[in-house]
C-alpha cells in the first residue's frame, strides 16, 4: 500500500484526535479509493495502524483503541505513551491549566467518573501562581468539552470524554492494579463510571440481554 495512503491516514488521526471505530474504518476506505489502492480486506486498516505505530514510537506516541464507559463503543486515536499522569497532561496543558486539569481528573476519579458543574468550577485556585478566575475556569471547561477530554450531560454533570479514556487507559490500568479503582464484575477491567454493584452500564445491559435470550 502506497505512502500516500499512510500519510493521509496519519493526517486523519492528527486532525480528529479520536474517532469511533466504525468511522475510522469508513475513513480508511475513502482514503484507499481516493488513491486507487486496495483496502477492502477486513484487517487492512488495522495493518495500516500497525505501520503508523512503528513510525510514531520514535516520538512517544501511538494509535490505540479504548472502550468508552459511557456507551461501550470502541474508539481509536493518537495517545501519548508516557505512563505517568503528569507527563501525559504536560504534553497538552501548561501552567495553571495543567494544575487545574490534574485536580479535576483526580476529583472525577474520586466521584466515580463525574462531577457537577459547580464543584468543578470551585476547583479553581484563588491565590499563588496557579490562581484562576471563574471566567478562565469556565473557558477551560468549555475547551475540554470541545476537545473531547470531557462530556457534559443534560444535568450539567461533567463526564470523562473519549480522549481521556484513550490517553489514560494505562494510568487507569495501574490504578486498578493498585486497588484504587474498582473492577467491572463482568469484563474484569477498570470501572470508574458504573452501576452501584460495580459494573459498566453497557456490560450489565449486555449480560441482561443475553440472559433474556436464554
Amino acid at each position: 500500500m502506497g505512502t500516500e495512503v499512510s500519510r493521509a491516514f496519519m493526517q486523519y488521526f492528527m486532525t480528529v484526535k479520536v474517532a469511533r471505530e466504525t468511522q475510522v474504518r469508513k475513513e480508511f476506505g475513502i482514503i484507499c479509493r481516493i488513491f486507487e489502492e486496495p483496502g477492502d480486506r477486513h484487517d487492512d486498516w488495522k495493518k495500516m495502524i500497525g505501520l503508523l505505530n512503528r513510525q510514531l514510537q520514535f516520538v512517544q506516541m501511538t494509535i490505540r483503541a479504548v472502550i468508552s464507559e459511557l456507551n461501550g463503543a470502541v474508539y481509536w486515536g493518537i495517545a501519548n505513551t508516557a505512563t505517568d499522569e503528569l507527563s501525559k497532561l504536560s504534553s497538552y496543558f501548561a501552567g495553571k491549566d495543567l494544575k487545574y486539569v490534574q485536580d479535576l481528573l483526580r476529583a472525577m476519579i474520586e466521584k466515580k467518573g463525574q462531577i457537577e458543574r459547580e464543584p468543578a468550577e470551585r476547583l479553581k485556585h484563588d491565590d499563588g501562581p496557579d490562581k484562576m478566575t471563574f471566567g478562565e475556569v469556565k473557558l477551560l471547561l468549555s475547551d475540554l468539552v470541545k476537545l473531547r477530554w470531557l462530556k457534559i450531560d443534560k444535568s450539567e454533570n461533567f463526564l470523562f470524554g473519549e480522549r481521556t479514556y484513550l490517553e489514560f487507559n494505562p494510568y487507569f490500568d495501574q490504578l486498578l492494579k493498585d486497588g484504587n479503582i474498582p473492577e467491572c464484575r463482568y469484563c474484569k477491567k477498570w470501572c470508574i463510571l458504573g452501576t452501584e454493584d460495580g459494573s459498566h452500564f453497557h456490560c450489565e445491559d449486555r449480560e441482561m440481554a443475553m440472559a433474556a435470550e436464554q
